[in-house]
């Protein structure tokens, strides 16, 4: 708000030029003065022109666009009491444009005033408003005028505003108009004091409004004082059996400060109904049929519910017991919610299971034709593989390609269903042959064999040319002693060498590489046959249907037992039945009241317990294939993982609790990044209004980096700041909460990561929520603002501040002590 100015008034220079005060005919007149010279000669006549300005008796309307905004808004049920009503104009000069009157120093009376009346005083008819009780305007004294009107800067542009000094009252409806304070004559439109009510005004501008309850949000905040409530957060029990007989207490999901009783009373009732819950379990039935006892919390997660220490504990305590119970029985109240929550997680599991029962069904298949029908041949093998190998990818193409491409002898149409069908058995092609039948594994060898190379180069005539051409075998092949060796020269002739290697350099070419490279027949085959074996770590079809099914592991093909986790925050559910277990006594909590408590992970360890038992044998009557020893409910409150902003599990799987471990153990507790200490959060319970009438009000903790008054002073009146990495946890100065909730619409509770007994190190805060610009009528003291001031001063003296409360956390943790 510092960088608002404000001034009284604001209107255009040519009211300079006004003389006489006094209006004509409703307006002001204004003399121009005029000097006349004759730039000829040294004539010179001096005057005056006279002028009307416009007064507020010649406008009809106002431009639209003209009013900027409202306060309250229009149509608004929650109007504040304590605060002005007020209109915005784009121009700054609006207010005072059409004054039928001079300015007084910082004194000049707008000609329109906001008239805020009720439906009894107020009727708006057409274009004008009907004055029904003279109340309204004795309560607008025009005499007081300027104060109501003023111009803004914050920097940029100026605008200007009028406001009502009418006080409002709660629950009431109000019309707002916004009507001319001058008559046709220049004088001021009403005088109470004087007799001039008139009926009916013409109307600029109307809206409506409702009254919210008396008060705002300081009002509200400086209500709300620390308490001590006795037996807040405990809820009294009592154990009789026989001749025990114990007065106990049960703490609520939020108690007191402080620790659980463990006396004599509690030692009593837990020894006798550990002997009644063992002879309960040693009972038999002659003919073997099942007797109908206390439920055992703890199965089927654990096996020896004596030798496990928080089962043992759990069953045998008739406060826990009881928590268990509390559990279970929200399990039933809530079964049809819960479920469908679990349903709509398990999503296609029936045509999941569906796809791994024909899976597996199909492998086991698969695996016996396997190793009964799969030749050892690998060449027989390959002739086998070879209708799926054009369908076998590769990272160079297809099988099929890697066998008859690059160099192979070996053609495709060989391994074709068409060739098949030519060389069957039986067939016109092979009934005459020797065996009857053309054997494939030797048709492949022999087709995977190269041809001879060529004897000459390409282009030159070759011997056995001339041999095919008689009808004679090639030379290689025709018997000894028929070709002659040519005669060897005699020592009488000479060669000449040099000519000959000359010669043949130019005829003769390097060899080159053999166009044809057999196919190595076994490798592929085993290739192929291990890419293909049912019996491999992952078979195609085991692939191909995990693709299509995600959040299952495809492990084991038997039935499905899926670990169900719903994200389900089931503190909910006893906020919904069974409130006063979260908060025991907390209708002995009064307005206006703010109590400093914990959370107790003992009640939330036993009430996930029974309600875990409940849910799993629900799931299972209704023949939904989850994971016996799963924990579907991990959470209570439904806390947020501050780095990854998603929530997470508060407790571990049931299976997975130490049987050393005691009920709200730190193990079972699933802690947030940088926290150590776990166990107890410290809560803040509130009763009042202030966050049903300002739901966005800031709710946080603050700890000055010292004790001296300096410090806490800056620490308080800083920016906050939420914003820390895990291992700074332990150091932040700013604390927002890790999760709240409501369990009326005036009782709400904030949780804080911190251990309750170092509150005293910490402050409360409450911060008001924004809102738009807004002027207080009355302190939260209740004493009026503005007096007597002009209309700069006025509006500084009343503008709405934001409010800011601080409650010390040593006062609130004495006041919570007091509890125990």
């Amino acid at each position: 708000m510092s960088d608002l100015t404000f001034f009284s008034w604001q209107r255009s220079p040519m009211y300079d030029l006004v003389a006489d005060p006094t209006p004509k005919d409703g307006r002001l007149v204004g003399s121009l003065p005029l000097t006349l010279r004759d730039l000829h000669g040294p004539d010179v006549a001096a005057g005056a022109v006279p002028f009307h300005l416009v007064a507020a008796r010649d406008v009809a309307a106002l431009r639209p666009g003209s009013v900027l905004g409202v306060a309250p808004r229009p149509l608004a049920r929650d109007a504040e009491t304590t605060k002005f009503v007020h209109v915005d104009f784009r121009d700054p000069d609006l207010p005072w444009r059409y004054t039928p009157a001079t300015a007084a120093a910082d004194r000049l009376s707008p000609w329109l005033v906001v008239l805020v009346g009720t439906a009894a005083e107020l009727r708006l008819a057409g274009t004008t408003v009907a004055v029904l009780q003279p109340s309204v305007l004795t309560a607008h004294p025009l005499a007081d005028s300027h104060r109501w009107a003023h111009v803004q800067d914050d920097g940029r542009r100026r605008t200007s505003r009028l406001l009502s000094r009418r006080e409002l009252y709660p629950a009431t409806e109000y019309v707002a108009v916004v009507v001319p304070a001058y008559d046709d004559t220049g004088q001021p439109a009403w005088d109470p004091d004087r007799g001039r009510q008139p009926a009916a005004l013409p109307v600029l501008y109307s809206w409506r409004f409702w009254t919210a309850e008396a008060g705002d949000f300081e009002t509200l905040a400086f209500q709300i004082t620390p308490r001590s409530v006795g037996k807040l957060g405990r809820a009294p029990l009592t154990y009789a059996r026989g001749e025990v007989q114990a007065d106990l207490e049960v703490r609520g999901a939020i108690t007191t400060l402080g620790t659980d009783p463990d006396g004599a009373p509690e030692s009593a009732a837990r020894a006798d109904l550990a002997l009644f819950v063992a002879a309960a379990r040693a009972l038999s039935d002659p003919l073997g049929r099942s007797i109908l006892t206390m439920p055992s919390y703890g199965r089927p997660w654990v096996a020896d519910l004596d030798a496990t220490t928080w089962t043992a504990t759990l069953n045998a305590d008739p406060r826990f017991r009881g928590t268990a119970g509390l559990g279970l029985w929200m399990g039933l109240e809530a079964q049809d919610e819960l479920v469908d929550a679990a349903a709509r997680q398990l999503g296609g599991l029936d045509l999941a299971g569906h796809l791994i029962g024909q899976l597996a069904l199909g492998l086991s298949a698969a695996r016996s034709l396997w190793s009964r029908r799969l030749p050892a041949d690998p060449i027989r093998r390959l002739d086998t593989f070879a209708p799926l190998m054009r369908r076998l990818r590769t990272p160079s193409g297809s099988a099929l390609g890697a066998l008859v491409g690059g160099a192979s002898p070996l053609e495709a149409a060989l391994f074709s269903s068409a060739a098949r069908r030519l060389l069957r058995r039986g067939a016109a092609w092979t009934r005459h042959t020797t065996t009857g039948f053309v054997s494939r594994p030797a048709l492949i060898a022999a087709a995977n064999r190269c041809p001879p190379p060529a004897g000459t180069p390409a282009g030159t005539p070759h011997v056995d040319s001339v041999a095919r051409s008689l009808r004679l075998p090639p030379l290689a092949e025709l018997p000894p002693g028929i070709v002659r060796d040519p005669p060897l020269v005699g020592p009488d002739r000479r060669l000449d060498m040099d000519s000959i290697r000359e010669f043949l350099a130019e005829v003769l070419r390097p060899p080159q590489p053999l166009p044809c490279a057999p196919a190595d027949l076994g490798l592929i085959s085993d290739a192929v046959a291990a890419a293909i074996d049912p019996y491999g770590a992952e078979p195609p079809a085991l692939r191909r249907i995990q693709a299509r099914i995600t959040g299952i592991a495809l492990d084991d093909l038997g039935p499905l037992e899926v670990p169900v986790g719903l994200d389900f925050p089931t503190w909910t559910l006893l906020r919904d039945r069974a409130k006063e277990w979260i908060l025991p006594g907390i209708g002995t909590l009064q307005k206006h009241s703010v109590v400093a408590m914990q959370t107790n992970p003992t009640f939330i360890d036993a009430y996930l317990v029974g309600l875990n038992t409940q849910l799993q044998n629900e799931l299972h009557w209704r023949n939904m294939p989850i994971d016996r020893r799963a924990t579907p409910l991990l959470m209570f409150w439904r806390h947020i993982n501050f780095e990854t902003g998603l929530p997470e599990a508060e407790i571990r799987p049931l299976a997975t609790w130490r049987a050393g471990s005691e009920l709200g153990d730190l193990d079972h507790q699933v802690l947030q990044p940088g926290d150590t200490t776990g166990k107890r959060d410290l809560v803040i319970v509130f009763r009042t209004d202030l966050f049903r009438r300002y739901p966005r009000t800031m709710v946080y903790l603050v700890k000055p980096p010292g004790p001296a008054t300096a410090d806490v002073d800056d620490a308080l009146t800083a920016t906050p700041s939420f914003s820390f990495a895990a291992a700074d946890k332990a150091d932040r100065q700013f604390l927002g909460p890790i999760f709240q909730g409501a369990l009326a619409p005036d009782v709400v509770f904030f949780a804080f990561d911190i251990d309750p007994a170092k509150l005293d190190q910490y402050w409360l805060v409450l911060d008001e929520p924004p809102s738009e610009l807004r002027f207080r009528r009355v302190a939260p003291s209740g004493a009026a603002l503005g007096g007597l001031t002009p209309a700069a001063q006025f509006a500084f003296d009343t503008i709405d501040k934001p409010t800011r409360v601080a409650t010390s956390g040593s006062f609130l943790k004495s006041k919570g002590l007091e509890l125990q």
